[in-house]
């Protein structure tokens, strides 16, 4: 198999691969409405609000299974997770008025951004706040 796959032109490939793509899609689609015909259907259904009944559904599920996807794997790495958000943080606020005051720039030009932060920057409460926010309610 792997030899007449290696001899054959690329349009052929393609023309191969086409039939399977058109083939796969074909066997969704069947299923898809297999499952929308044995499915209870109410009273006030048309056919057009079925199927798009059940297209938004599926799309949902599809939609839910990338962000479960995404959300073990950020679990997973969630150092480096944590790390870009702190460093991309640190970025964005640079240059406001705290980040100045706090020397955001000179932590981002530090080898382990992490520890430089944990280092320079104090644990805060509300009244290390109060002052700056007095200033923008003015």
């Amino acid at each position: 198999m792997r030899q007449m796959w290696r001899k054959m032109s690329y349009a052929e490939k393609d023309y191969v691969i086409g039939g399977f793509v058109t083939a796969v899609g074909t066997a969704i689609v069947s299923h898809q409405s297999c499952k929308i015909l044995m499915s209870d259907q109410s009273e006030t259904h048309t056919s057009s609000s079925l199927v798009t009944q059940q297209l938004l559904f599926q799309s949902m599920k599809f939609a839910g299974a990338l962000a479960a996807k995404r959300h073990d794997r950020d679990c997973n790495n969630f150092e480096a997770v944590q790390r870009e958000l702190l460093t991309r943080r640190l970025k964005e606020n640079c240059e406001t008025a705290y980040g100045r005051d706090y020397g955001f720039s000179a932590l981002l030009a530090q080898e382990d951004v992490v520890e430089a932060f944990r280092a320079s920057q104090p644990i805060t409460t509300h009244p290390h706040y109060q002052a700056r926010q007095m200033r923008l309610d003015c």
